[in-house]
């Protein structure tokens, strides 16, 4: 009997000292590490402003939000971005807002409806269509471009997607002229050559690459008169008249009446971004919106207040909360 009592004793002073060892243990344990959130954001080719937008984007949100890995990628612009979404390729792209419309409806270029298109932020900037030509060419407007060989851009790209849209609206199709497929570079490199009589062009106003071109004096933009823009916005409502000022150019002492899709945007797919997510990615950009701006200079105007006038597209609802928290309440 004093045996069992002594064994009994022991392990009753062996338990305790388990249990103290437990408890200490659990009181020192590490914290929860969130788990790392990847993000790939399609943009479009090097030499235009999404590029760089994506760039300094996934910058902002590597440095500002701990558990989250981004990256930017170039694509063929807005409708490949769309597309790597849909694949779940890439969880954020930079849009044109008319290409997210026509993808949530699923009209245009896009058989689909995609109603997981959503904007993190506002607008970011506005940019006027810019059509080249030869200065002999014989395109003084855009009609004039019938029977002539034109540069429309990358096949399957944002930039083939934004005339296809303008000759619905003029009543053309690519049989009224000889289409090329080319990048904005190589139609300038063709231009500067005679290859091509015009193209048409998806840089923002004030490229380097369209200024480099006018230096020579051989281009000239082409305007599109009050009679088209009043023909094609009735087919494209959305479109708006743009003037790129006299001067933005060499050799462009007179003002070019164009038109300009809806602003650009920072799209992501809802269902791969959480409402918490959402919203600390949208903080993150207009918390940091200088160092945003400053990755291209279209973005100089972007402002937090023009995420009232709401968009083409739905915000998502993080978005939103961020937007109420700071007194933003979005029209429509």
């Amino acid at each position: 009997m004093s045996t069992c009592r002594f064994n009994c004793k022991r392990f009753a002073v062996i338990l305790l000292i388990i249990l103290m060892v437990s408890s200490s243990l659990v009181g020192c344990s590490k914290p929860k590490v969130e788990e790392t959130v990847y993000i790939t954001i399609g943009t479009a080719g090097v030499g235009g402003s999404f590029y760089p937008i994506g760039i300094r984007l996934s910058e902002i949100w590597n440095k500002a939000i701990p558990n989250v890995k981004a990256v930017a990628i170039a694509t063929a612009g807005s409708p490949q971005n769309i597309d790597m979404m849909r694949t779940k390729d890439a969880e954020v792209a930079v849009l044109g807002a008319l290409d997210g419309l026509e993808a949530i409806n699923g009209t245009g270029s896009y058989t689909e409806k995609m109603p997981w298109v959503v904007a993190l932020t506002g607008p970011m900037y506005q940019s006027g269509a810019q059509i080249l030509a030869q200065n002999n060419s014989g395109i003084n407007e855009i009609m004039d471009i019938k029977g002539k060989k034109i540069a429309i851009g990358e096949t399957g790209g944002a930039g083939t997607a934004d005339v296809a849209r303008t000759l619905d609206g003029l009543g053309m199709t690519l049989k009224d002229f000889t289409p090329v497929y080319a990048d904005a570079g190589q139609a300038i490199d063709m231009l500067r050559d005679g290859l091509i009589d015009g193209a048409f062009l998806g840089l923002t106003v004030g490229s380097s690459a369209i200024a480099e071109a006018m230096l020579s004096g051989r281009v000239k933009l082409v305007p599109i008169s009050d009679a088209s823009f009043a023909t094609i916005v009735k087919i494209n409502p959305t479109q708006q008249p743009y003037t790129i000022k006299a001067n933005t150019y060499s050799n462009q002492n007179y003002d070019v009446l164009t038109m300009a899709d809806p602003p650009q945007v920072i799209a992501c797919r809802q269902d791969l971004i959480t409402d918490n997510m959402a919203y600390t990615m949208t903080k993150a950009i207009y918390e940091n919106l200088d160092e945003f701006k400053s990755s291209v200079a279209v973005l100089s105007a972007m402002s937090l207040e023009d995420a009232a006038n709401g968009l083409l597209i739905p915000y998502h609802p993080g978005t939103l909360k961020y937007f109420k928290e700071k007194g933003i309440t979005v029209k429509g």
